[in-house]
C-alpha cells in the first residue's frame, strides 16, 4: 500500500493541480478544469491526502476540521468534513484502502491518539448509494436514511452547516437532506453503475432514484447533479452499540 503525501491547500504544486482536476474529471467529467480549486480549496481549505506512484496521483482524500454546536451535544464537537475523495478505477491494487488510510490518520491528527474515546460527526456529500449503503454501517447514528425521516433540528442545522461552514449560499437541503443548486448538470454512468455505484440493498437505490439524485432516462443511467449530506454520529457508547449490533447480535441469531 502506497503512503499519502500530506499537503496544506496552499503547498499544492501547479502540476498537482492539475492532476488533481483531471483526477476528479476522469470520475465525473462534468466537473469544471478547476473544479478543485472553486468548489473545494476557495470554499473550505482543506488538508489533502495525495497517493502517488512514481509521481503519478493515483487518489486523493481532502478534509476540513470544524468546531461547532450541533443536534446531538449540549456542547461544541468537532467535525470532520469529507471534501473529496477520488480514485483511479485501474489503481485498486496499489490505493485500495486508500480511503481507510487517510481517515483513520487525519482523525488521529486532528483528535489525538485516543480519538476513539471522543465524539464528533463526519460529514460529506455523495451521489453514491453504494458508498452510503456501506458507511452507513460504521455508525450507529447516522442520518438520512430510508427507513426513517430525518428532524426539522437536523435539515436546519445542515442548512446552517452548508452555508456558514461550506460556503454553498445557493444551496438548498430536503428534508432527506439531498442538497441542490441551480447549476448542476447530469452526468452518464452507464459503464460505472454495477461496479462503483450500485449498492447490494436494492432499497437504498430506490432510495437515490426517488429523491433524483440518480435518473433512469431510456438506456442511460444518469448521476442528476443532486447529493446528499451523509452525517455520521461517532461516540465510544455508540462504537460499543454497532458493534453489538453488526457482529455479537448476527451471531447470537
Amino acid at each position: 500500500m502506497i503512503s499519502p503525501i500530506i499537503k496544506e491547500s496552499t503547498d499544492l504544486s501547479e502540476n498537482e493541480l492539475r492532476e488533481l482536476n483531471a483526477l476528479s474529471r476522469i470520475v465525473n467529467p462534468k466537473n469544471p478544469e478547476n473544479h478543485v480549486q472553486i468548489n473545494h480549496i476557495n470554499k473550505t481549505n482543506p488538508t489533502f491526502y495525495l497517493f502517488k506512484n512514481e509521481e503519478k496521483l493515483l487518489a486523493y482524500q481532502a478534509f476540513t476540521l470544524f468546531k461547532r454546536l450541533t443536534p446531538f451535544e449540549k456542547k461544541e464537537i468537532s467535525i470532520i468534513y469529507i471534501n473529496a475523495s477520488y480514485k483511479n478505477t485501474n489503481s485498486d491494487t496499489l490505493v485500495k484502502d486508500y480511503a481507510k488510510k487517510s481517515n483513520l490518520h487525519f482523525i488521529k491528527q486532528n483528535l489525538g491518539y485516543f480519538w476513539f474515546f471522543k465524539k464528533f460527526l463526519v460529514i460529506f456529500i455523495t451521489d453514491n448509494p453504494k458508498l452510503l449503503n456501506r458507511v452507513s454501517k460504521a455508525f450507529y447514528v447516522h442520518a438520512p436514511s430510508y427507513k426513517a425521516k430525518t428532524t426539522r433540528t437536523l435539515q436546519t442545522f445542515c442548512e446552517q452547516f452548508i452555508s456558514e461552514n461550506l460556503r454553498m449560499e445557493d444551496a438548498s437541503v430536503s428534508e432527506n437532506l439531498v442538497i441542490s443548486q441551480p447549476y448542476h448538470s447530469q452526468c452518464r454512468i452507464n459503464n460505472y453503475w454495477d461496479s462503483m455505484y450500485k449498492a447490494s440493498d436494492k432499497a437504498q437505490n430506490d432510495f437515490f432514484y426517488r429523491e433524483k439524485i440518480i435518473l433512469k432516462k431510456e438506456n442511460d443511467i444518469l448521476l442528476s447533479g443532486k447529493g446528499i449530506l451523509f452525517i455520521g454520529f461517532y461516540s465510544f457508547s455508540n462504537l460499543i452499540k454497532t458493534i453489538y449490533k453488526q457482529i455479537i447480535k448476527p451471531k447470537q441469531n
